[in-house]
């Protein structure tokens, strides 16, 4: 199939991509149509942030280019994120025994999330600082690397996140509105 990517190549754009998802990469086809094309497995943030600042000059040439980014951050394992979690913690005893907590981890606590309030919103509270925290990258991005007021820029996520809601948590389970209802910006 023919993708983005190779659409923009033909006509005249240069095409980077980079990736911090193993779901992502050039193994399972996603750098197709791509001139340069990085896949960071299960990275941070600020380790796709560098990987931008490497491709700068690239970028900044003067010749068209397409840019896709992939952030992970806002997945499990949630991390507490500083300083946004400080204001979201609703439950702050809760952090230390939920963060980091992998996804097959909490699920075999699904009884326990779901029946539990202050627990579901402490997982709900540390998957907003990672989206904060990946905000925060995206705006550095534009800061430090894009600095295109042109750019034509297009924010969406490949999923939502369910916190017990129709007895699912996490992701990849379900086809409810709380996975697939994602932004479009």
């Amino acid at each position: 199939f023919l993708t983005l990517a190779e659409s923009l190549k033909k006509a005249g754009y240069r095409t980077f991509g980079l990736s911090s998802n193993a779901h992502m990469s050039r193994e399972t086809g996603m750098a197709q149509g791509f001139d340069h094309f990085v896949a960071q497995w299960f990275s941070q943030a600020k380790d796709i942030h560098d990987a931008a600042l490497e491709i700068k000059a690239q970028l900044r040439s003067g010749e068209p280019y397409f840019l896709w980014i992939h952030y992970l951050d806002p997945h499990s394992p949630y991390l507490a994120r500083k300083p946004w979690i400080d204001t979201y913690a609703r439950h702050p005893e809760h952090l230390d025994g939920w963060t980091a907590k992998t996804m097959e981890a909490m699920r075999a606590d699904f009884g326990l999330v779901k029946n539990t309030p202050s627990i579901r919103e402490t997982l709900i509270d540390l998957y907003d600082s990672e989206i904060s925290h990946t905000d925060l990258f995206i705006s550095r991005l534009f800061d430090e690397v894009v600095d295109d007021r042109n750019a034509l820029v297009i924010v969406s996520s490949d999923h939502g996140e369910a916190f017990a809601e129709h007895d699912f948590l996490g992701h990849a389970q379900s086809l409810y509105v709380e996975e697939l209802k994602v932004p479009l910006i």
